[in-house]
């Protein structure tokens, strides 16, 4: 009698480090990432989602991703990586996310990356085993698609005019302020900023600020000094500079006319 082969080939597994300095990579594999303690993010395609303890992610083939340092905590995160001889058995393009409420997918895992680092792939016909029932609990998990923004960028990019304007004058605002109230990555935000708008956001940015400076100039007597302050220019050399470059007029230039 033919002896059936396992629907999930167990490749390997290792404790993994942060690797936010580098660049995203993809592979032609499955990975399955399980956190132990702590917190941190992963960036997945276009996507970035909290990730912490107990929380166990799975991503397909050819979706690129990335495992941030945490900025809170040390923590401990595992791998695992395995492939498919039926691939019906899981949705190829689809992220899954599941929290471990009751432990069971962390014993199972637990007992493969153990086994892994006893015996390496001596069992790796049982460590398969292993895997098809910890992807059994995942299909209860939640699916994230494939990691590309679900919103339209062109809403997204709305979003991000209005969050501009109300909020020009916080000390923090920033590409990368924004960038993380969107959910998505800084690369990608510019990128649909610019090709809708036909600037990129930081030019846009400083172009909402010399607008607030000119309202300020024309319906106010705030010393220029301090408007500058205000929209956080370096100084007010710089300030000026940059508002002649846009308006063609030096700040004091600009109260001038506005008053007649």
């Amino acid at each position: 009698m033919e002896e059936k082969r396992n629907q999930v080939i167990f490749l390997g597994a290792r404790h993994s480090d942060a690797t936010s300095d580098a660049p995203p990579h993809a592979h032609d594999f499955y990975e399955l990432n399980f956190m132990t303690r702590g917190n941190t993010k992963m960036k997945l395609n276009e996507k970035i989602i909290e990730y912490d303890s107990y929380d166990f992610v799975l991503i397909p083939p050819r979706i690129r991703h990335i495992l941030y340092e945490s900025d809170y905590d040390i923590f401990d995160n595992y791998v695992i990586w395995f492939e498919l001889s039926d691939r019906k058995l899981l949705l190829e393009d689809q992220i899954i996310k599941l929290h471990d409420y009751d432990g069971a997918v962390q014993f199972l895992c637990a007992e493969i990356y153990k086994s892994y680092m006893k015996t390496g792939m001596a069992d790796a016909g049982l460590l398969g085993i292993y895997l098809e029932a910890v992807l059994w609990h995942m299909k209860k998990g939640l699916i994230l698609g494939t990691g590309q923004a679900s919103r339209n960028d062109e809403d997204m990019v709305d979003e991000a005019i209005k969050f501009i304007n109300v909020n020009i004058t916080n000390a923090r605002l920033s590409v990368e302020m924004i960038a993380r109230k969107l959910n998505v990555s800084e690369e990608h935000f510019s990128r649909m900023f610019k090709k809708k708008i036909g600037l990129p956001p930081v030019k846009y940015i400083n172009e909402v600020k010399i607008a607030e400076a000119k309202r300020m100039l024309a319906k106010t007597q705030v010393p220029i000094k301090e408007i500058a302050a205000r929209l956080y220019y370096s100084d007010q050399f710089y300030f000026s500079q940059q508002f002649k470059r846009i308006t063609g007029y030096s700040p004091s230039e600009y109260r001038d006319s506005a008053l007649y």
